[in-house]
């Protein structure tokens, strides 16, 4: 039979079990005060994002109204544009008239064959933009410019007895007159001078919406290359052909694989001589433009070697030059074949300028009386493009400002030459 518990000890369970629930209770409470504290947070928390979101909304419908005129008013200007293109469509055809020089048929020809020419080049053009070109371009306007020097050329030409100055002259009104947008641009004298322009027309017209071609006739000289390689990087590739003038395209240019156009008998296909006349006179008689150099410049205070006057003889091809523009005036082609190229004597500097007159003996060149004021004007041009020997040996010139020869190069501080250490002008103060 089993013992009955103590009433105390059923009390003290009781009050440890009313204990444990009191404690429990009050944990709960407290749980469910955090939770519902946490509710409350949650809750305010998801306000805010409710409110961002609907702001959101509302800027996303206006950001999208907003996207949408923008698709609207870029849908507007690609047909504008593309449009734009279609109706203005423009090929532009520039020349460097130093390499792209036209067929002797055509030069002597004049007037007649300048307009001839044009009739030619464009009919090429257009040719090309039928073959290789997507969609109809028939109603492109194309402009055609042809960048030289004009005295130069002339010259050119006359010394190789390809034409006469008169001809050409013809010939460039011609070309410029058959058409609005054919034109000629005499550049004047200086060696980068045509290369300058044709670089600016270049950029500027490729860069054009509306262009379609450049046709560009500057193939045989390497220094357009950075020209074209920018706009080939710059995604112009296929707005660029060149015109191939001269049978040897530059290397650098060829380089770029860049599309060609060649129109047969255009185009004169090897380089023209610039001095055809000194290489028979020095074929002649070496020693009489030995002669010739040393009348045209003074005496030096020091005798160079056999060795120096050969190299400075070599070094004064733009002296020479000149003198050829001195004595076409005065004998024509013609007439230098008749009476033979060692019979020449060039006009006599210090017989024409200088107060004491002509002291070389035995003066190889002429002392007549005879020359207009414009050769006169000419003569006096090649003296001054002469070194003074005095001056270019760094010694001080005993004739000063009445001396007829050059104390200073004639292209200044920017000489090429001088930088390569080629020009005749040596003397330190000489490009100041």
């Amino acid at each position: 039979m089993s013992t009955p518990r103590k009433p105390d000890d059923y009390t003290q369970r009781m009050k440890n079990t009313l204990r444990e629930q009191d404690q429990i209770f009050m944990e709960v409470v407290s749980r469910n005060a955090e939770l519902e504290k946490r509710i409350k947070e949650l809750e305010y928390e998801n306000w805010q994002l409710r409110s961002i979101a609907d702001s959101l909304k509302k800027d996303l419908k206006a950001s999208g109204s907003k996207y949408k005129d923008l698709e609207d008013s870029i849908d507007h200007l690609k047909i504008e544009h593309e449009s734009f293109k279609s109706e203005n469509p423009l090929v532009f055809c520039l020349l460097d008239g130093d390499g792209c020089i036209f067929s002797e048929e055509y030069l002597k020809q004049g007037h007649e064959g300048g307009a001839l020419a044009a009739e030619q080049l464009s009919k090429g053009v257009m040719k090309y933009l039928r073959t290789n070109v997507e969609g109809s371009y028939t109603g492109a306007k194309i402009v055609t410019m042809v960048f030289l020097s004009k005295t130069g050329m002339e010259s050119v030409l006359y010394r190789n007895g390809i034409c006469r100055p008169e001809e050409f002259s013809a010939f460039m009104n011609g070309f410029g007159g058959a058409h609005p947008l054919f034109s000629v641009v005499d550049v004047g004298m200086g060696k980068e001078a045509a290369d300058h322009k044709i670089r600016e027309y270049l950029e500027t017209f490729t860069k054009l919406p509306q262009t379609v071609k450049v046709f560009f006739g500057g193939s045989h000289d390497n220094g357009y290359y950075g020209t074209l390689a920018a706009l080939q990087t710059l995604g112009h590739r296929q707005k660029l052909v060149l015109v191939q003038s001269y049978s040897q395209i530059g290397r650098e240019i060829s380089a770029l694989k860049l599309p060609v156009l060649d129109i047969p008998g255009l185009f004169m296909p090897e380089k023209l001589d610039r001095r055809p006349i000194l290489k028979k006179i020095h074929a002649v008689s070496d020693s009489v433009l030995l002669t010739l150099d040393q009348q045209l410049s003074p005496k030096s205070p020091k005798t160079p070697s056999r060795k120096k006057k050969a190299k400075a003889r070599h070094n004064t091809g733009d002296s020479i030059s000149s003198i050829d523009q001195i004595l076409y005036p005065i004998s024509n082609l013609e007439k230098l074949d008749e009476i033979g190229l060692v019979e020449i004597r060039l006009p006599c500097v210090d017989h024409h300028f200088s107060d004491r007159g002509c002291i070389t003996k035995d003066c190889p060149c002429s002392h007549e009386d005879s020359l207009t004021e414009a050769e006169r004007e000419r003569l006096k041009d090649l003296a001054l493009s002469t070194p003074c020997r005095y001056t270019n040996q760094d010694c001080e010139c005993p004739f000063n400002i009445t001396c007829n020869y050059g104390h200073q190069c004639p292209r200044g501080a920017r000489c090429d030459s001088w930088l390569a250490g080629t020009c005749k002008f040596t003397g330190l103060s000489m490009h100041a």
